[in-house]
């Protein structure tokens, strides 16, 4: 019974949580925020900031000294030199030793203090990399989002006109069956009717397709139930607030292009350094401690008396074997197959490259604000015009609706003012949703969050 309600209450939960996805409508800000999180490239990004992470780690460890403890057991059996009675004799022995070393690197020309601030600086460049994708994700969700915006009220439109036409050519169709309309006029007004399904079939085909768009860039598995929030969106007066060099200078503060091209360029230069310690004198200090045993060993104590094992036993020779050991190691350079110089000469060339990416960074952040700055005003004057000539041809489709419907003009001039209207409305639509691509585009570029 236990096991029938739990399977019950799990398909219960299930269907639930169906449900509650297909009436979701998804905002902006939703779909924004679920393609970052799930996004494989970003993901990927991330792990890739994260690896240079670990590299910025092992940076910082290099300075630190290394040691080690070694042991070693060896059975000898046969004939071999006996570094105690100094012969070479025939035997079989047990020896080993045990110890422990280090070594740290006093001087190597700062390599190491330079590699740690290049990897410093290539963490960061890809941690601005990982907040690139994402603002680059952000705009195409966006310009997505509104394309579906866009389609769902071409989508309305075509409905509303179907619903029209329909309304149309049932009262031409009764005033004809009455003699009142001539056949051609009937004829044009029911070609326009079945027209205007073609354009609601055709409409409904290009919401599916950009819903699937939009589906395929959040990474959805299903497009089932997936819904937008289509509510009608308000474009208000305020198209820009600040000049374009205010634009600039908040975009330049903010776009993770220039930082990247920032710390890349600090990265080449560090680089630079490194390759010039490459040549550069090092210094090397070690130090070790260990001791040994054998089964071969022989001391001669205060009386003149020859002691051997097993009665001078493994814990006296290991406490009579310490050996210490402390060195410095000087390394010169003097001739290395010219890598160094090699080395110095590319990473020069890095320096200079990264200099060149930098300006390009910064020209064509500056062209880029420069056209969305033009391109929000050019649109803005755009949806304005378009709106009062909507607004004229709309007004002159009443008219000539009234008068169709009074005999006093035929179906050709009706046509033409219902085809007009449909041409401005669907410019007027295509304007407004370019307007507000523009406007979140600058907006972006002020490091504002895109919503709707």
């Amino acid at each position: 019974m236990k096991q029938h309600f739990k399977y019950f209450l799990t398909v219960f939960v299930l269907l639930s949580t169906t449900t509650l996805f297909a009436q979701k409508k998804w905002t902006l800000e939703e779909c924004i925020s679920y393609a970052l999180q799930n996004n494989i490239q970003i993901k990927r990004s991330v792990l890739q900031s994260e690896r240079l992470e670990k590299d910025n780690i092992q940076a910082i460890a290099n300075i630190t000294p290394t040691i080690n403890t070694y042991a070693n057991y060896n059975y000898v059996d046969g004939f071999d030199f006996n570094q105690y009675t100094a012969k070479f004799e025939k035997f079989a022995v047990k020896s080993g030793g045990a110890g422990i070393n280090g070594q740290m690197d006093i001087f190597q020309g700062l390599r190491n203090f330079n590699n740690i601030r290049r990897a410093k600086f290539d963490l960061l460049a890809a941690i601005e990399g990982v907040e690139e994708l994402k603002k680059n994700m952000s705009i195409n969700i966006t310009t997505q989002y509104l394309q579906v915006l866009l389609a769902q009220e071409n989508c309305n439109l075509a409905i509303n006109r179907v619903e029209t036409s329909k309304s149309q050519l049932e009262r031409v169709k009764s005033q004809y069956e009455l003699g009142n309309v001539a056949s051609t006029e009937f004829l044009q007004i029911q070609a326009q009717a079945i027209n205007e399904k073609a354009q609601l079939t055709a409409a409904n085909n290009s919401l599916d397709a950009a819903y699937l768009d939009l589906a395929q860039m959040l990474e959805l598995d299903t497009l089932d139930g997936f819904k937008i929030n289509t509510d009608n969106i308000i474009l208000t007066n305020d198209t820009i607030s600040m000049s374009l060099n205010q634009y600039y200078d908040f975009a330049h503060s903010t776009m993770p292009s220039v930082k990247i091209a920032e710390y890349r360029l600090k990265s080449a230069r560090k680089r630079y350094s490194m390759a010039i310690g490459s040549i550069s004198p090092t210094l090397i200090l070690s130090y070790q401690i260990g001791t040994s045993f054998s089964e071969s060993a022989i001391i001669t104590d205060a009386g003149g008396n020859q002691i051997a094992y097993p009665q001078y036993s493994f814990r006296s020779q290991a406490k009579d074997n310490i050996q210490k050991f402390v060195g410095l190691q000087l390394n010169i350079p003097i001739l290395n197959r010219l890598t160094g110089y090699t080395q110095i000469s590319r990473a020069k060339i890095d320096v200079l490259d990264a200099k060149f990416e930098l300006q390009e960074s910064d020209k064509t952040l500056l062209k880029s604000v420069q056209q969305a700055y033009a391109a929000v005003k050019a649109e803005y004057d755009r949806y304005e015009s378009l709106k009062e000539a909507e607004s004229s041809f709309k007004e002159v489709y009443e008219v000539s609706k009234e008068k169709f419907n009074l005999g006093m003009v035929n179906a050709i001039d009706y046509g033409i003012a219902r085809d007009n209207l449909i041409r401005s409305q669907g410019e007027l639509l295509h304007a407004k949703y370019s307007y507000l691509l523009r406007l979140k585009i600058l907006d972006f570029y002020r490091g504002i969050p895109i919503t709707l």
